[in-house]
């Protein structure tokens, strides 16, 4: 069932970094809550979302192959006087990252498109700037406070994703207690979601295509009143409906795969959050360190010398290589 609301913002005209974060989450909230047709626009405005700020009413209109109308109600339901109201916010938003495309249009200059390694640096270099914007850091910053209020925190990625999520709740898990470990075998994402309670927070990672298990999982975790925050490369995704935060991480480049590189940067940039606000994270992972030191978890090779625990000899000039993993 649908419920049909009108979603009221009042936005901070001196501030078009956070005008730029509730517009898209008010967008978000439209594309979920308001009648089909404006949920359909709504839909195609977070994948288009800069062609508001080029538009008239009519053209955007045409563009998106709905009524003029349908625009305008739009933006009333966003709580905008009018279209161009709207359309004054959207370029006042586009404004903020204004440095970063001048940035990326001069690293263009004289590149040798037939380099796949320059094309690979440049998307990398674009593709992480764009997690520095002022309106991702914001959301970075309201999801590390969200993980650290929770009681427990499940994080949930299959196929590529999953070395994202299970990077998160490895390296989380040492230094915060209330991270759980990211299920890997079958049947463990719905073993692990039972027993959450509407304390818990569910971190949900996935990119176009995106996988099923993981969009389930974000529907039980709505369904328990959980809050969800999804890690995704558009508003658009359907990890986002009913998310508490949206982390939308770039996927372009010259891969025959989506790039993951900013996706691994935008949860490190979690954890160093969490971590700056922390005064037992650095006294967790040095007893986990501890602790696998100890029981043999890290290899030591040192040669022509005896290690506890085994032995190791090599008749070879002596020398000592730690190796930790």
């Amino acid at each position: 069932m649908l419920y049909f609301t009108k979603v009221e913002i009042k936005y901070a005209r001196s501030s078009s970094v956070q005008t730029q974060a509730k517009l898209k989450a008010a967008i978000k909230d439209l594309q979920v809550n308001s009648t089909p047709t404006i949920s359909e626009f709504a839909t195609w405005c977070l994948t288009n979302y800069s062609e508001i700020a080029f538009h008239s009413v009519r053209a955007l209109a045409d563009i998106a192959n709905v009524n003029a109308n349908t625009v305008v109600r739009f933006s009333k339901e966003l709580g905008f006087k009018g279209y161009e109201d709207l359309r004054q916010n959207v370029q006042s938003t586009l404004r903020a990252t204004q440095t970063a495309y001048s940035k990326r249009a001069d690293a263009l200059i004289d590149r040798d498109e037939n380099d796949l390694f320059s094309e690979l640096k440049e998307s990398y270099t674009l593709n992480s700037n764009t997690l520095f914007q002022p309106s991702t850091r914001s959301a970075i910053v309201d999801a590390a406070n969200c993980i650290r209020s929770a009681e427990k925190v499940f994080t949930v990625g299959v196929r590529s994703s999953y070395s994202i999520a299970h990077y998160f709740s490895y390296v989380g898990s040492m230094a915060f207690e209330n991270i759980t470990r990211a299920p890997a075998e079958p049947g463990a994402i719905m073993d692990q979601l039972a027993k959450a309670r509407e304390s818990d927070v569910l971190v949900a990672i996935s990119f176009s295509y995106y996988s099923a298990e993981v969009v389930r999982a974000a529907e039980i975790a709505r369904a328990k009143r959980m809050k969800v925050i999804a890690i995704t490369d558009s508003y658009s995704s359907p990890l986002t409906i009913d998310a508490a935060h949206v982390i939308e991480f770039p996927i372009e480049g010259p891969q025959y795969m989506p790039t993951l590189s900013a996706a691994f940067m935008a949860v490190e940039l979690i954890l160093a959050a969490l971590a700056s606000h922390s005064s037992n994270a650095s006294g967790n992972i040095q007893k986990f360190e501890e602790q696998i030191l100890k029981y043999g978890g890290y290899f030591h090779w040192v040669r022509d010398t005896v290690l506890d625990p085994g032995i190791l000899t090599v008749n070879t000039p002596k020398s000592v290589c730690l190796v930790c993993f």
